[in-house]
This record gives C-alpha cells, structure tokens and sequence, in this order.
C-alpha cells in the first residue's frame, strides 16, 4: 500500500508514545500487543477531530515477515506496521527523508535520534509527553466549547506555552 507522504503532517513513534507514557492500556488489554495497540489507537481517535486524523501516522513494529511495510487505517489514522527487517525508527526517520513537505511535518517521539532526523529535514519533532498533553489540553477545551457553544480564550495558570505548542503544530 502506498503512502502519500504530503498528506502526512503528524508522524508518530507508535511504541514510543504507547508504552512510554500515560497512555496504557486497561487490564483487559495488557494481554497482547494487538489489543495494547486497539486501546492506544482508540484513545488517539478519542483525542483527534475527524478532520485531523487523516494527517496523522502512526507506526509500529511487527514480527511480521514481508518485504515491504503493511499499512492500514483506523478511523482515518494511518498506521504502518515496519518489517521484521526494518525497525519502525528506522520506518520513521525514511518517511521523514522522503517526505516532500518536511518543514510542514510534526514528529512526535521522545527517542532522541528520530528528533535529530526530524530537525535536520526541517521537520518539528515534539517529545511524546508533551504531545499527549497537548491533546489532552485541546480535547478538554473542545468539549468545553461545544458545551458552551464559545471560545474560551483565557489560559489556565501554568499553560502559558500550551498555546505556543497548539499553534505550532496546527491542533
């Protein structure tokens, strides 16, 4: 399956963000892999507006044996699952180097190497906690919004650079 780098304005360090944040899975799903994956996919569709999930991917590793990515969708997220001959950073830091608008990219990994292959593209790179603060944040100010049916504009006490990141990265 072809993926068509400019549409792709989020990339994301699909373990990474998984398994070293908040974001784990219930005790349900600590079973296996493939339901760790649902739960953290199912809460990235709950954090992301239809409109900005078709510009984010997410990548994985998989045991899987192939000679090229597997690629698929949920709920407009496009997820990659590298090759047991490639590893998903390496999956990564290639769709950084082959993507025709990097500047307009956002990588969000917390693993230092991919940040440098991000910033040396031109790429933004954001650390995974900040990332799903901010998706926490914008979530919560989504769902104030439709309850109220305004805009609020006004910054809690210690989020002043919580906007600065919002406008950066288009959320």
């Amino acid at each position: 399956m072809t993926i068509h780098l400019p549409m792709i304005t989020t990339l994301v360090d699909g373990y990474n963000l998984m398994l070293g944040s908040v974001v784990s899975p219930d005790s349900r799903a600590k079973r296996n892999l493939h339901d760790s994956r649902h739960y953290f996919l199912r809460w990235l569709e709950s954090k992301l507006a239809p409109d900005q999930r078709t510009g984010v991917c997410v990548v994985f590793d998989t045991s899987r044996s192939s000679h090229q990515d597997q690629a698929s969708t949920f709920h407009g997220i496009r997820i990659i699952y590298s090759t047991s001959h490639v590893s998903a950073d390496e999956c990564i830091r290639r769709l950084i180097r082959e993507h025709t608008s990097p500047q307009k990219l956002t990588v969000v990994s917390s693993d230092h190497q991919i940040q440098r292959s991000a910033k040396a593209r031109g790429a933004a790179s954001v650390d995974s906690e900040i990332w799903i603060e901010t998706l926490n944040i914008q979530k919560r100010r989504s769902d104030r919004e439709d309850r109220s049916g305004e805009v609020n504009t006004e910054k809690p006490d210690g989020q002043i650079d919580t906007q600065k990141w919002l406008d950066e990265f288009g959320y």
